[in-house]
């Protein structure tokens, strides 16, 4: 019996099988890779959106101020100019107590002088 010679024998040899799981995982880990290189630049892309619409935001806010401010300063300015008014109302009031209470002070003072003199008689 002749031998004939082996084919392939390279494919299917301990060496061919070990490069070609090399090659296998090679291309796994560069698929993860890009996979991952993908979602990060992704993000990165959409951060740097998120960041130009904050920034333009942020920019008229500062110079508008916010619309609840807007109103907020509106209703404020509106309640201190009321409380202002009541304020200057109760102020002239008080001023007449203490006028008031002068006058009482300086009758009180004119009695005490008749008294010691003896004229009030009742």
């Amino acid at each position: 019996m002749e031998t004939q010679p082996i084919k392939n024998g390279f494919l299917r040899s301990n060496l061919f099988m070990f490069l070609l799981g090399q090659v296998l995982a090679v291309l796994a880990a560069y698929g993860v890779f890009s996979f991952t290189w993908g979602q990060i630049s992704q993000e990165a892309i959409e951060m740097r959106k998120w960041k130009v619409e904050v920034t333009a935001t942020i920019k008229r806010m500062d110079e508008e101020g916010t619309n609840a401010s807007k109103y907020s300063i509106k209703s404020d300015n509106a309640t201190l100019n009321e409380l202002e008014s009541r304020l200057k109302a109760v102020e002239g009031d008080v001023r007449k107590i203490d006028v008031m209470a002068e006058k009482i002070s300086r009758i009180d003072d004119t009695l005490k002088d008749i008294a010691a003199r003896g004229g009030l008689k009742r």
